[in-house]
């Protein structure tokens, strides 16, 4: 039996949970191709000259995208933080490379520039009398660094871009002129940005000459489809199966955002203790969206949780974040808010709906982006939307912009009609006393 058991092994490809659910880095078995969105990138990664910039939202597949594309062999990585400068940028990229300059050598009265390529690694020359180190000209600098690049057939992935400061983010948008300039002698020259921002503007203001030489490439949130392949693919890796209810769940929850669906996922395996390939099917139902629920409160409640505590204080702010979750639109109308209000309590005024959008909007960390130009007004980043939308499902009561007895029905609420006759509906079986 158990030599049986081992042969039928050798036909089972067995997968990792921590491989196949990656909430923190880039996916690779469960990748989900988005053909018109990798071509874009491919003919733009393969163009000599020509830099590129990827925003969009964070969790939206930047990095994936990528890491999917692109060799291994082929670049450089830097990840920026807050504490990050365009010195320390280059700095990183010399030190990937082992790549020092030295300003002078024993017995030459010069102070000529020289290269030692790996010289920590392998040893300064008896001839060297100063230590290796990184010159500080920034302009001579970024282009050595360019000209290295170019030499090594390598491109320069900076992801986090948004996380500098502006005077830096200045000075790496002069950088990608440089790399656009060396790729006349090296064709392979190029750096690639990656900034969680929903305008390239806000990652790198870029001078007029180079508007044609750099890619602004966004890369959207996923669609409820691509989202859900996710969850198949995962699932069968895993030899597991989830019910319909609980795919849609997770679906909605994730507000199409691919590194909450991987999260989610994660967490419900990681209760049910499916860390590898199943010999034996399992099928998973909607009982175990709760664990998921649980889990995202939890990691969440220091950051999010405390930060809505403070700005969601009253029951007006409450019921327009639930308007503009139901609303499934990616920005909402006043006329609609208001509309949607006079529904709810037509005692609600207009000054009541505008300080709510304020004060959801105008913190350093906003629940809500209000555009006063269009006036219009959407969740401020997907992350917070998949906080409201877990929290409504784990909350039902504290986000009931109708009546205590209403139906749980009215979560998929979709526009004002399908409210109008659910409330109208309500109220006639309570004066028949009749029951649901």
């Amino acid at each position: 039996m158990k030599s049986m058991f081992r042969k039928c092994l050798k036909y089972i490809n067995i997968y990792s949970l921590n491989d196949v659910f990656t909430p923190a880095v880039a996916a690779k078995y469960t990748y989900i191709r988005r053909t018109s969105l990798e071509s874009e990138f491919k003919k733009n990664y393969d163009l000599p000259g020509k830099q590129i910039i990827l925003y969009g939202d964070s969790g939206s597949g930047k990095t994936t995208l990528v890491y999917n594309t692109v060799s291994n062999k082929d670049y450089i990585k830097t990840i920026c933080t807050s504490d990050d400068t365009f010195d320390t940028l280059i700095k990183n990229a010399f030190a990937q490379m082992e790549l020092y300059y030295t300003e002078s050598f024993s017995g030459q009265a010069s102070s000529s520039v020289g290269i030692d390529t790996g010289a920590v690694s392998a040893g300064l020359s008896d001839t060297i009398t100063s230590n290796s180190k990184i010159l500080l000209s920034p302009q001579l600098r970024i282009q050595n660094l360019a000209k290295e690049f170019g030499k090594r057939k390598q491109k320069w992935i900076i992801e986090d871009v948004h996380k500098l400061p502006v005077p830096d983010r200045e000075r790496l948008a002069s950088a990608l002129k440089v790399f656009a300039d060396a790729s006349n002698d090296y064709p392979e020259t190029k750096i690639i940005c990656l900034g969680a921002v929903d305008s390239p503007r806000n990652i790198l203001s870029l001078d007029t000459n180079l508007k044609g030489r750099v890619a602004e490439i966004k890369v959207p949130l996923l669609s409820k489809e691509e989202t859900k392949s996710i969850i198949i693919k995962g699932c069968k890796l895993l030899n597991i199966s989830m019910s319909d209810e609980l795919q849609q769940s997770i679906i909605n929850a994730s507000n199409k955002l691919a590194s909450q669906v991987h999260q989610m996922c994660y967490d419900i395996c990681c209760a049910k203790e499916l860390y590898l390939t199943r010999f034996k099917s399992l099928h998973l139902g909607e009982e175990c969206y709760k664990i998921a629920v649980d889990a995202y409160l939890s990691a969440h409640s220091d950051s999010l949780g405390l930060e809505y505590e403070k700005l969601v204080s009253d029951l007006i702010e409450k019921q327009l974040l639930q308007i503009i979750i139901l609303a499934n639109q990616e920005k909402v109308s006043l006329e609609y808010l208001r509309r949607r209000f006079k529904s709810i309590n037509a005692k609600t005024d207009d000054d009541a709906i505008y300080a709510a959008i304020n004060k959801l909007s105008s913190s350093d960390n906003p629940i809500l982006r209000y555009d006063p130009l269009t006036s219009r007004c959407s969740i401020s980043t997907p992350i917070w939307g998949a906080f409201i939308r877990i929290r409504m499902d784990n909350e039902p009561a504290e986000y009931d912009i109708y009546s205590k007895e209403q139906s749980p029905i009215l979560k998929i609420v979709k526009n004002d009609l399908e409210a109008v006759l659910y409330r109208s509906l309500l109220e006639i079986v309570k004066k028949n006393s009749f029951m649901l």
